[in-house]
């Protein structure tokens, strides 16, 4: 991949930028909209803080991004290389801490509205922290299938590391180097199904004012 982005550079550092921006200012908004509650949120610290961790390691991934695309793979490998490290650990821990927060999140929601129902027909979260729970299985099962490829990825990768880039590959190297790249492309994709997730996570916002410490919800907004 880093190799398909050396060569076609026009597309790729717009594209690394676009990425970058698009998907720290998701984690801002989303991380502001749960502050306001107009999504599902809480103010318990341990919830809060994965939610603020998962914005600074996204910005720090989404930096090394940048760097990524503009410290090409030919010219700059040590940078790129590093970058690409920082990033993918970067990235690996804010989608983590993401997961955590959307789980913890959807249980506590969750025993909140059963206690209300135990306490009348009708309980007070109407229902709007339901979507917490399918978001955050289909987090999980993303990120343990992408964690394994990505491992895979890493051990492959490097098993022809040090093979020169100046000659051809051996066939040995040949396959190995194709089969890493096989699932370079599959954490990719991986991850863009990563960011749809955030459509469960902030779709309450465009229906309706949530507010948990209410009574109930503000319809009309």
């Amino acid at each position: 991949m880093s190799q398909v982005g050396a060569f076609h550079e026009n597309l790729f550092i717009p594209g690394c930028t676009l990425t970058a921006v698009f998907y720290s200012a998701t984690l801002l908004l989303e991380r502001w909209l749960r502050h306001t509650r107009r999504i599902p949120g809480s103010s318990r610290p341990d919830i809060v803080r994965y939610g603020v961790l998962s914005c600074v390691f996204g910005f720090c991934g989404g930096s090394a991004l940048l760097l990524i695309s503009i410290c090409d793979v030919y010219r700059h490998a040590a940078a790129h290389w590093a970058s690409t490290l920082v990033f993918v650990l970067c990235m690996a821990a804010s989608s983590i801490c993401q997961t955590i927060q959307v789980r913890r999140l959807g249980s506590l929601l969750s025993q909140d509205a059963d206690a209300d129902h135990s306490k009348s027909d009708k309980g007070s979260h109407d229902g709007h922290g339901q979507g917490l729970k399918p978001s955050g299985r289909i987090k999980l099962v993303i990120l343990v299938i992408a964690l394994a490829c990505a491992l895979s990825f890493a051990v492959l990768f490097g098993a022809c590391f040090t093979e020169p880039n100046t000659r051809a590959p051996s066939p040995r190297c040949n396959r190995v180097e194709s089969a890493s790249a096989t699932f370079e492309w599959i954490v990719a994709f991986l991850f863009d199904f990563f960011l749809c997730t955030f459509i469960l996570d902030l779709a309450p916002a465009v229906h309706r004012w949530v507010c948990f410490e209410c009574s109930g919800p503000v319809d009309g907004f």
